[in-house]
């Protein structure tokens, strides 16, 4: 009868015994009780070397993900690529998708049965795309890398033909055109920048990030780059809305430099940088809570065509010799076309008017003469009370262009500080009220 190797006791003819090999190779015996402690002590500790390895590992992607965060390389690309960097991120998502599904990403499988289908003999462009689609999404930025080695004219217009015969296609039922990695995005977003000089600056960012790190994966790196971009990106949009500081005004910008997404395009990038927008202006009460993106657009249309409307009916009121400014009109002029219409204000009121450069004022923005009186002239679009800050520049800029006294002219009202300031500092202060009145005065 064989004794248990661990606690001694005789294992019976009837009951399990359970063989192991030794330090020595030698078999040993144990009783089913010693071999249920011992698997399960056996399991504990592979569970727990699989935790430190996941902890190890965890540990080294953070440190990784550091380092990326504070290269400056990585931010400087991101900051002048910027719509370049913010559509990569979808990238990530399908590498993301592929590491954690047994299945490959379904455009895959899909493209070469569809293609076979509706054109058998396009095999072997057809696997050229399934290879290109591989680099694509491989977790190895070398792998990944060799994208660029591919005819991009080929390949684009490859994804172009397919694209077309699926739009064209009635009974098509439009899997190609969504899912993780889709034909949509594809077509519209990722070809815009392979074709363009963007791929190329970005394999030149990666061999030197590969000399750096050695190994790097493909998705760590563009979640970096996301991440960064929307930082950067925000904080511009931030301080592009508290600058405009109006709902108007904060909708002409968007105008003058978001084409795209006033024409309806669904670009990743140009959501993502709208949505900054949305977001910031909704932290300022500008638009209601919960804007999409859809609506969002609409409400820019609407303003863009009542503003068309407007410079319609004042370029005819002006043809006429009539302005027909209003002070609401001024609310929703940026800083420049403000000071263009006070030089207007100025030159109807009898004075000689000189604007000063646009960097370099001095506090100064417009110096007007009159009868041998030169005065300065800082012209203040605000929301909000002008404080003292106005007035202390406006005396600085005295002395400097050798006037004879200054003016603060404003959409707004004045502190009381400014005010006391001005009164002992002998600077005139023309508030809302006062400049409406001027307006219809002279410019209506």
């Amino acid at each position: 009868m064989v004794k248990c190797a661990k606690c001694g006791e005789k294992i019976g003819f009837f009951k399990n015994k359970y063989e192991y090999k030794d330090n020595n190779d030698n078999i040993i015996s144990y009783c089913e009780v010693c071999h249920i402690q011992f698997s399960e002590k056996k399991a504990k500790k592979e569970r727990e070397e699989i935790k430190d390895e996941e902890n190890l590992a965890k540990k080294l992607k953070n440190d990784i993900v550091e380092k990326l965060k504070n290269d400056i390389i990585i931010r400087k690309f991101c900051e002048k690529h910027y719509q370049f960097s913010l559509t990569l991120k979808k990238i990530a998502d399908a590498i993301e998708y592929r590491k954690n599904s047994d299945e490959k990403t379904r455009i895959l499988v899909c493209v070469i049965a569809y293609r076979h289908k509706i054109n058998p003999w396009d095999a072997v462009n057809a696997q050229k795309y399934i290879d290109f689609l591989n680099c694509l999404t491989s977790t190895d930025l070398r792998e990944f890398m060799k994208i660029c080695d591919y005819d991009t004219n080929s390949v684009s217009c490859y994804i172009s033909r397919i694209y077309s015969e699926l739009i064209s296609n009635r009974s098509y039922d439009g899997t190609l055109l969504s899912g993780h990695l889709h034909l949509d995005f594809l077509y519209k977003d990722f070809f815009t920048f392979y074709r363009s000089g963007d791929m190329i600056e970005l394999s030149k960012l990666v061999k030197i990030l590969l000399e750096r790190y050695s190994t790097l994966e493909t998705d760590l790196l563009f979640d970096v780059m996301y991440t960064h971009t929307k930082e950067h990106l925000d904080k511009h949009v931030s301080n592009v809305c508290r600058d405009l500081q109006t709902k108007d005004i904060i909708f002409s910008h968007i105008i003058d430099t978001q084409q795209p997404f006033l024409l309806g395009t669904e670009m990743y990038w140009v959501r993502e940088y709208i949505d900054l927008y949305i977001n910031c202006m909704i932290k300022l009460n500008l638009i209601l809570a919960h804007t999409s993106l859809a609506e969002f657009r609409e409400e820019l249309k609407k303003y863009e065509e009542s503003n068309r409307l407007k410079q319609f009916e004042k370029k005819l009121l002006a043809e006429s010799g009539t302005l027909n400014i209003s002070i609401q009109d001024i609310d929703s002029m940026n800083g420049f076309e403000f000071e263009n219409v006070l030089a207007k204000l100025f030159t109807k009121m009898g004075y000689s008017v000189e604007q000063t450069k646009l960097s370099g004022d001095q506090g100064a923005d417009l110096i007007i003469k009159r009868i041998n009186k030169k005065t300065v002239v800082q012209a203040k679009r605000y929301s909000g009370n002008v404080s003292n800050k106005a007035v202390q520049e406006i005396v600085a800029s005295i002395k400097h262009y050798k006037a004879d006294e200054g003016m603060v002219v404003t959409n707004s009202f004045f502190t009381k500080s400014a005010i006391k300031l001005a009164d002992t500092n002998d600077v005139s202060l023309i508030n809302r009220n006062k400049l409406s009145e001027l307006i219809d005065k002279y410019l209506n």
